[in-house]
């Protein structure tokens, strides 16, 4: 009946396979955690709401994210995360993403596919671009974009249709 698990600064070799076992787990902060590899299996918490890894050298997610269908807070704070995979554009009831890191090297276009998302913070990354498809988020209400050096306003983010709120930084 666990519905939040919190492992903060853990010496762990790897999460064991059966946390996906967890079938309430709503909630999983994964903090101040060295380099493992998160397992497949957490792709089976089929009721997990948030996953949120701060400070963490967790440096992807696996292929299959896509398939946890009930998430809606997405987080990476000072992690090591390198890059979202494709199956991101699956997660219909997602509606924050918090990108605070400056490890995140790629953002793949199916992020455009996200159609609930109401929240897009990308802050100090080392992205090279910014994919286009956002513009296709018509939910998108809270846009922030930090230390990113590239220095054109691209024109769709202005035309986002919900959007309340832009911060821009370079």
């Amino acid at each position: 009946d666990l519905r939040v698990l919190t492992i903060r600064g853990w010496p762990l070799d790897s999460l064991p396979e059966h946390l996906g076992t967890l079938n309430n787990l709503e909630i999983l902060h994964l903090w101040d955690l060295p380099a493992i590899q998160l397992p497949s299996s957490i792709c089976a918490l089929k009721n997990l709401k948030t996953l949120d890894i701060r400070r963490s050298a967790i440096s992807a997610l696996p292929d299959c994210i896509g398939e946890l269908k009930s998430l809606k807070n997405l987080g990476f704070y000072k992690s090591s995360i390198k890059s979202l995979p494709t199956s991101i554009g699956e997660l219909d009831q997602l509606i924050m993403i918090n990108l605070e890191t400056d490890s995140i090297q790629y953002l793949p276009k199916t992020i455009g596919n996200l159609k609930r998302l109401e929240r897009l913070y990308i802050h100090g990354t080392n992205l090279d671009t910014i994919p286009a498809e956002i513009s296709h988020i018509a939910t998108l209400k809270d846009f922030s974009l930090y230390g990113y050096q590239e220095a054109e306003l691209y024109p769709w983010i202005l035309a986002l249709e919900s959007l309340k709120s832009l911060s821009i930084s370079g």
